[in-house]
């Protein structure tokens, strides 16, 4: 009898803990799912702004900046995107005055995700300024994008500054990749 119960006790306790163990693998996916959803850009940010603390032109040009803008320049319908980058960078440090040394921590204060049809005007337009002269329109894509309103600070060895992106920067999901698009 002894042995029954415990065969019962075991039976019960099947029923009770596999629909747990599924229920804890369900829970486990969606959670990675949603974390991971925005984690892309999250990690395209800590590259822009790690860029800009060590003036690592190669980081924005190989991690950051949209391809289908990288294309585009070096196309020869500008400089090229390397040299335009490296300048731009140096623009926006000039602005700063924080000086050489500079550390900049910043926090997403809003995020808008873009609807289907803002998704498509903004592939549309992308493609129609600059895609276009480098790829077919079956090679470009935007999956998804996100408008960031952005609060940052840039620590300086000359001064500290606190700067917002008051319209937010626009990030995109090209071709399966989070990157910031130019040009526009």
């Amino acid at each position: 009898s002894r042995a029954m119960g415990s065969l019962f006790a075991l039976k019960r306790n099947k029923k009770i803990i596999i629909p747990v163990i599924i229920g804890s693998i369900a829970l486990v996916i969606v959670i990675v799912t949603v974390l991971s959803a925005n984690n892309g850009y999250k990690k395209l940010l800590n590259n822009y702004y790690k860029a800009y603390e060590s003036r690592d032109a190669d980081l924005m040009y190989s991690s950051v900046v949209a391809q289908y803008w990288i294309d585009y320049m070096n196309k020869g319908f500008g400089d090229s995107a390397y040299e335009s980058i490296q300048d731009s960078m140096e623009r926006e440090l000039d602005q700063w005055n924080c000086g050489e040394d500079i550390d900049i921590t910043y926090e997403i204060k809003n995020e808008r995700r873009a609807t289907k049809e803002q998704l498509e005007d903004l592939e549309d337009n992308i493609y129609n300024w600059y895609a276009y002269y480098v790829y077919d329109r079956d090679e470009f894509s935007i999956a998804d994008a996100y408008v960031l309103d952005i609060a940052f600070t840039v620590k300086g060895d000359q001064k500290t500054r606190d700067l917002e992106y008051s319209d937010g920067l626009l990030v995109i999901k090209e071709n399966g990749k989070w990157r910031i698009p130019r040009g526009s």
